[in-house]
């Protein structure tokens, strides 16, 4: 998962690709959060952030995305300055 203080919109990496989800209310969870959801639709809905226990709601925008995709996305809403560079933390899972 990836996420900023700076944003509104953040990643999370799920079995089918990345999900791009924009905050809804002001909780943002955090960088290596496991959120458990509909990631797989677009629209607004509540997910549960296990690492800590709390549901929340966001807006799911877009789904399935590869990891290019899912940057491309992110620096569309939140761009960064020039000669930035953002990458997302990969899953334990991924990783392997």
């Amino acid at each position: 998962m990836y996420s900023s203080s700076t944003c509104n919109y953040y990643v999370v990496e799920t079995a089918s690709g990345y999900t791009l989800i924009r905050t809804y209310g002001s909780y943002r969870p955090i960088e290596g959060s496991i959120i458990y959801g509909n990631l797989s639709a677009t629209g607004t809905r509540d997910l549960y952030n296990r690492t800590y226990g709390v549901i929340f709601t966001g807006s799911v925008t877009d789904y399935w995305m590869n990891y290019y995709d899912a940057q491309d996305a992110l620096d569309y809403y939140c761009p960064l300055g020039k000669n930035q560079v953002r990458e997302f933390k990969k899953s334990a899972e991924t990783a392997k």
